[in-house]
C-alpha cells in the first residue's frame, strides 16, 4: 500500500487567524490535513464558526482540540498529535502552526514574510522533501541551526537537543523516525515543540532547504523575491490579506 503524506496544522484561532489559515492551507500538496484547535473561552463561544471556516478546506479529514496553556505554547496540540493520530498510513508528516495569531503585536510584515518563506519551502515544496529523504535525510526545514538555547538554565532543563529549525515548520520522514517520534517525550515548555525535532536524530540527518541568514525574523522583512524563482516571484496572495 502506498503511504501518504499528512499536514498537521496547530491553530490558535485569535488574531487574523482566518487570513493566516488561508495563506497556509490554500496550496497543499499533502494527501490529508488534520487541524488542532487551541480552546480558549472565546474559542469555545465561536467554535461552530471556526469549524465552518475550516470546512472550506476539503483535505481536512479531522479536527482535534485541547485547552490552552500559555506556558506551553504549541505543546498541548503536539501531544494530541502524538497520542491520538494514527500515523501508520503516512510516510511523511509536515508540522505547521498559525504563526502570528496569538498576539496582534506579532502579526507584522516581518512575521508574515517569515511564515510565507517557511510555507513555500516546507509545505508547497513537499516534493523536495521527498527527494532528500530518498537520499537518506530524516528531517526537512529551513534555517537549520545549532544555536538552540538562550541561557544555561534552558540547556540544563532541555538537554540533548542537537539543532532546531527556528519558526518550527518541519517535515519528518516517518519511515525513518516513526518510533522515535512516538516514543520521544516533548518537554513541557513553551519551546518544547521547537526543540523536540533535534532530539530525534543527528545533525547530519537534518536537511535545510534554505538559509535566510537573518538572525531575527520577527524584526526583519524577507520578501519572496529573495528566494522564489522569477516565474514564481509573487508572494502567496493570501499571506497579507486583511482579516
Amino acid at each position: 500500500m502506498l503511504k501518504k503524506s499528512l499536514l498537521f496544522y496547530n491553530l490558535y484561532p485569535k488574531n487574523r487567524w482566518k487570513g493566516i489559515t488561508k495563506s497556509l492551507l490554500s496550496n497543499i500538496p499533502h494527501d490529508d490535513i488534520i487541524v488542532h484547535i487551541t480552546l480558549t473561552p472565546w474559542t469555545r463561544i465561536q467554535l461552530k464558526l471556526i469549524q465552518k471556516e475550516l470546512k472550506k478546506y476539503p483535505k481536512i479529514k479531522q479536527i482535534i482540540y485541547s485547552f490552552n496553556d500559555k506556558k506551553l505554547g504549541e505543546v498541548r496540540g503536539f501531544q494530541k498529535l502524538k497520542e491520538e493520530i494514527d500515523l501508520k498510513d503516512y510516510q511523511l508528516l509536515t508540522y505547521i502552526h498559525s504563526k502570528g495569531s496569538s498576539k496582534k503585536r506579532k502579526d507584522t510584515q516581518a512575521t508574515r514574510d517569515w511564515t510565507e518563506m517557511m510555507r513555500y519551502f516546507v509545505v508547497e515544496n513537499l516534493r523536495k522533501a521527498q527527494e532528500v529523504f530518498a537520499k537518506g535525510y530524516y528531517l526537512y526545514g529551513v534555517n537549520l541551526t545549532t544555536h538552540i538555547y538562550s541561557n544555561d538554565t534552558e540547556k540544563l532543563n532541555q538537554p540533548k537537543t542537537n539543532f532546531i529549525y527556528p519558526g518550527n515548520f518541519i517535515t519528518i520522514n516517518l519511515d525513518a523516525l516513526r518510533e522515535s517520534f512516538l516514543q520521544t517525550q516533548c518537554h513541557l515548555d513553551y519551546y518544547g515543540v521547537e526543540r523536540f525535532w533535534g532530539r530525534l536524530c543527528s545533525l547530519e540527518k537534518a536537511y535545510s532547504a534554505y538559509e535566510s541568514h537573518i538572525v531575527n525574523h520577527y524584526e526583519n522583512v524577507h520578501p519572496a523575491h529573495l528566494y522564489k524563482p522569477t516565474s514564481e516571484n509573487t508572494t502567496n496572495p493570501d499571506s497579507n490579506a486583511p482579516e
